[in-house]
């Protein structure tokens, strides 16, 4: 709130600055997660998860830039399931953080039983001065080990407990191999995530 002030803006010195980074764990386990080679719709099944994949790094950092009131501008980087946000340094941003990731990990539990997982981590406040002074190594060395400890933590904020699924068919999906299959069609008895993905 202070692009209007002009000195505010020149102040370098002040710790005004933060980075936000999102890491989803857990891709390439996922991608070849296959029953076998041999299953019905097997190539589209992997062609659209590995859209699906991309699509939903991508749709964590808008919803990320969202849940943060910032422009697309602040997105500095994104690709290979991670993204890099340039954030100002706010009072809430914990609390908005932990809102944004329990709503991923309710997703990704719901939809990929825990196989994948999305990990959002921050760096210490820093300067203007940090653009100029080549700062931003130890910056970005601090993030990293932020990312890594918020990769021992996958899920954090789903509630502990033995995740009991019924199977409709009594039987796992016929692509995976892993979820409980719940869509019959042709012969082929999918999970609806692998359903999905072969609609998709």
């Amino acid at each position: 709130n202070e692009l209007e002030n002009t000195e505010a803006i020149k102040n370098e010195a002040r710790l005004k600055f933060q980075f936000i980074a999102g890491d989803l764990s857990g891709l390439q386990s996922t991608l070849f997660t296959l029953e076998n080679q041999g299953v019905k719709g097997v190539s589209k099944i992997l062609r659209a998860r590995s859209f699906m994949l991309g699509a939903i790094t991508e749709a964590a950092a808008l919803t990320t830039l969202d849940g943060l009131d910032l422009p697309l501008s602040c997105i500095i980087q994104q690709a290979g399931g991670r993204f890099l946000i340039l954030a100002p340094g706010m009072d809430d941003i914990n609390e908005r953080l932990n809102a944004l990731k329990a709503s991923f990990d309710k997703w990704l539990l719901d939809n990929y039983s825990g196989s994948l997982a999305f990990n959002l981590a921050m760096s210490p406040c820093f300067s203007g001065q940090a653009f100029k002074s080549g700062g931003l190594h130890d910056i970005m060395a601090e993030l990293s080990c932020a990312v890594e400890n918020a990769k021992h933590q996958p899920l954090s904020t789903c509630g502990q407990g033995t995740i009991k699924r019924e199977f409709p068919y009594d039987r796992a999906c016929s692509a995976c191999g892993v979820r409980p299959a719940e869509i019959h069609s042709d012969d082929e008895y999918r999970c609806a995530t692998c359903q999905n993905e072969f609609t998709l």
